[in-house]
């Protein structure tokens, strides 16, 4: 599995650098990088990076090989994801949102509730979108009031006071 950890919005200057708009919370972590996969759709392909340098809320990357601003014009549009083994460890009760998509919902008493589908980030806190069998989704605000347990491992969340899906 790979992680989106930013988008090639356009291309910079004239020694085929890119601009990337950072889908993480750390954009220091793209330093670090060595080689990342460019993806659009089905394409994909695994590049070495030259050069990492940020501004303000932009990272700006020379990829080797990519060597003027017609090659870099073609990478606009990608995604720079990598590694799921390379994500960044978490502070303690956080957790990727790609992580909890698809983690069942049981209420305290163990009743399936649905599935995660979605998750909303507010201002105040994050709120699961929950699909039961029915079809019909419900919203639990992500916070230790309702949500009691969340086991990535077993892809399973246990919420209290018992929401109807």
């Amino acid at each position: 599995m790979r992680v989106e950890i930013g988008n090639i919005v356009n291309t910079h200057g004239i020694r085929g650098e890119v601009k990337v708009v950072p889908q993480t919370f750390n954009t220091a972590r793209f330093s670090k990088l060595k080689q990342v996969y460019v993806e659009r759709g089905e394409r994909c392909q695994r590049m070495s990076i030259d050069t990492v340098r940020r501004s303000g809320n932009l990272v700006f990357i020379k990829f080797q090989g990519v060597d003027n601003p017609e090659q870099a014009a073609l990478l606009k549009g990608w995604d720079i994801t990598i590694d799921r083994e390379e994500t960044l460890p978490l502070p303690a009760d956080t957790y990727y949102i790609f992580d909890l998509i698809g983690c069942v919902c049981l209420d305290t008493q163990g009743n399936i509730l649905g599935k995660v589908t979605d998750v909303l980030e507010t201002g105040a806190a994050d709120v699961y979108v929950i699909k039961g069998d029915n079809g019909k989704e419900k919203l639990v605000p992500a916070v230790h009031e309702f949500i009691k347990d969340v086991n990535i491992g077993t892809k399973t969340i246990i919420i209290d006071p018992p929401v109807e899906a």
